[in-house]
């Protein structure tokens, strides 16, 4: 019990980051902090108060990703009329991040109208920018709202056939 006492101490909720990492503790899996200390997701430290484990980097991305998978768009009463355009020019060295960035832009349903241009209509700042944070993307993701625009009729057609306009 010291445990969980010494880890409180340090984070207030690493209780619910450490069971984002692998789950519930399971005593009949390997769930446990002795592999979340080989995976390098957690340092354990002894002492006379108890075992402290505190949370590394990589185990603070791997939340991160898990906070991703729970991401969504919040779809309000009514529809203000303005698109919100997600634009980005990612190097090639940044491949792989440019592959989940798109590939989570179209999970949080997002339309793309060219190769790095992807619409919605509804308020997603806060879900795309912590993505481009997340990612370290920043300097290559810019986000607009728009008013007027000539893809207007097939974006409002696609998103009533998606069911997300009413």
């Amino acid at each position: 019990m010291a445990s969980a006492g010494a880890v409180g101490l340090i984070a207030p909720n690493s209780l619910q980051m450490l069971e984002k990492l692998f789950g519930p503790k399971d005593k009949k899996s390997n769930r446990h902090p002795a592999l979340m200390k080989y995976k390098k997701l957690v340092e354990v430290e002894e002492t006379e108060a108890g075992i402290i484990i505190k949370i590394t980097d990589k185990g603070k991305r791997r939340v991160a990703f898990t906070d991703i998978e729970d991401l969504k768009i919040k779809t309000p009463l009514s529809w203000d009329k303005k698109w919100r355009m997600v634009m980005f020019d990612i190097p090639e060295s940044k491949r792989e991040d440019r592959r989940y960035f798109a590939e989570k832009l179209s999970e949080f349903g997002l339309l793309m109208i060219q190769k790095s241009c992807w619409i919605h209509p509804f308020e997603c700042l806060e879900e795309v920018g912590y993505l481009t944070d997340i990612l370290d993307l920043d300097q290559h993701v810019s986000l607009v709202v728009i008013e007027e625009s000539n893809f207007n009729d097939f974006a409002i057609r696609h998103f009533k056939k998606v069911g997300v306009l009413g």
